[in-house]
């Protein structure tokens, strides 16, 4: 289901760039911090040719990666264009408590004004090629 990886190091202090190019993932360095920055870069190592489907994760532990193919079924069997899924921690203290309020704040102001019900705005997301280049994403902070 997955034929290509492509891991944003952004900084990180872990071994997630070697660790990951030693299991065949293409690692991109992107020095400048900002989650847009780390996407945008990703999205650039992909565009020589691009995939049907992308999708984003952290790999800070805050995504369940097991969850992924229950994210990515709708939108390859074209039912979906877009997929957000809801952050639900590896480890205990993979959200700090300033994350946990922003998320709170955030998708109950979305309730309030939208009536959109959601429980999180997670970094797991997963999209069709096509919906993410109508979408024209250039924040390169935290979009």
């Amino acid at each position: 289901m997955i034929s290509r990886i492509v891991v944003v190091d952004n900084g990180s202090t872990d071994e997630t760039a070697r660790i990951a190019a030693a299991y065949g993932a293409h690692v991109v360095y992107e020095p400048i911090r900002g989650y847009g920055r780390a996407c945008l870069a990703g999205l650039s190592a992909l565009r020589d040719n691009p995939p049907d489907i992308v999708a984003f994760v952290d790999a800070d532990g805050s995504d369940e990666l097991a969850c992924l193919p229950v994210l990515i079924k709708p939108v390859a069997e074209n039912e979906q264009d877009f997929v957000l899924g809801e952050r639900i921690p590896v480890h205990r203290k993979a959200l700090s408590f300033q994350q946990q309020f922003g998320h709170f704040l955030a998708t109950g102001l979305i309730n309030l004004f939208w009536k959109y019900r959601y429980h999180d705005l997670g970094p797991m997301r997963v999209i069709t090629w096509t919906s993410l280049e109508q979408l024209a994403m250039v924040d390169q902070d935290f979009g």
